[in-house]
């Protein structure tokens, strides 16, 4: 079993020093050509969500510090996660993060890793249980996130019963009123949506069910703005070489946390 504290999540906490880039929620056609790249965040929360009109969420806040960096003046719009990778393919959308599938972006231009996180099998039981395997649920149903890739042994599990759900919280809550027996998510759906539900960390019985799932940035093969890629890249690049993008991307007291 995995002890909530242990899992790797994403929390950043940092000031701007620029003003506030534009935001928007609208939807954005194929054949719009804005004067500035769009930037999307997948509505998948707790990487992108709209709070009183406002995007919010670990990816925002990420895409908040690139630009203040990079001076990069993007239009930034909260989108579902399978829009966004349509988007990126079609070119309606210049920048978007995505963890890695095969089949829904080969030619997309990858500018970078953001995160490395854990796919976890998740159904709650009492402490002592034994860890749960994808085999335990032949028959039964497992709730996931829409359009996540989680890895060839989820995806060819035509055995069990896989109930979508639009997002982290959606399917934590899916878990906790018994409508599924067990949840496939990322680490930081777990972190985050068990407290949110009040869910004691002793309750959360979790095996690995994919030891790292890679998110990227990704740029549009189709973009009118890929001269800006390498200015990005660059800078995510410096995020990482001098430590920051792991400080922003540690759990909440944590040494290293801000």
């Amino acid at each position: 079993m995995l002890k909530l504290s242990t899992l790797t999540l994403v929390v950043g906490a940092f000031m701007l020093f620029v003003s506030a880039p534009s935001w928007a929620n609208e939807h954005l056609s194929p054949e719009h050509h804005p004067e500035r790249p769009i930037w999307a965040i997948a509505d998948v929360w707790p990487w992108g969500y709209t709070d009183r009109e406002m995007p919010q969420g670990l990816l925002v806040r990420l895409t908040e510090h690139l630009m203040a960096r990079t001076g990069i003046d993007a239009q930034v719009i909260v989108r579902p996660y399978v829009r966004t990778l349509k988007g990126l393919n079609e070119g309606s959308i210049d920048l978007a993060y995505a963890f890695t599938n095969p089949a829904s972006a080969p030619d997309l231009i990858n500018l970078g890793t953001i995160v490395n996180s854990a796919t976890l099998l998740t159904t709650l039981s009492d402490p002592g249980s034994p860890a749960p395997m994808l085999d335990h649920f032949y028959g039964r149903p497992v709730g996931y996130i829409r359009g996540t890739y989680y890895g060839e042994e989820f995806e060819q599990a035509e055995q069990i019963i896989k109930v979508p759900a639009e997002d982290a919280a959606q399917v934590m809550l899916l878990l906790a009123r018994g409508r599924v027996d067990a949840v496939v998510t990322t680490e930081q759906a777990i972190f985050y949506g068990a407290p949110r539900l009040g869910i004691p960390a002793e309750r959360l019985n979790s095996s690995v069910l994919r030891a790292s799932q890679t998110g990227y940035l990704y740029g549009s093969p189709h973009s009118d703005f890929r001269d800006q890629f390498a200015n990005i890249a660059q800078s995510l690049d410096a995020l990482h070489l001098n430590g920051e993008l792991e400080r922003l991307f540690q759990p909440p007291g944590s040494a290293l946390a801000p």
